[in-house]
């Protein structure tokens, strides 16, 4: 059964999927002149266009993989950068 969505929460729905929106491709642009791989800034814009599209699934899941993925790799980039200054 579909939620229905009223002209308030309609309206909330849209600017917090496009704030969500304009956050993760803020970032991946920000991930991406600091140099940072592909698939990081890659997977975080995409999963701000996920999300920016649908939480259901899907689309919803799809896009929460692609958000802990791109945050894995660059913690693993992090913390290879602080062992190998270390050494």
């Amino acid at each position: 059964m579909g939620a229905v969505l009223g002209p308030v929460t309609g309206m909330m729905a849209i600017i917090g999927s496009a704030a969500w929106l304009i956050a993760l491709v803020a970032a991946a642009l920000a991930f991406r002149q600091t140099g940072s791989p592909v698939p990081e800034y890659g997977l975080l814009a995409l999963s701000g266009v996920l999300l920016g599209i649908a939480h259901v699934r899907p689309i919803g899941p799809l896009a929460c993989l692609c958000f802990v993925v791109a945050a894995a790799l660059i913690e693993r980039r992090k913390l290879t950068r602080t062992l190998v200054q270390l050494v």
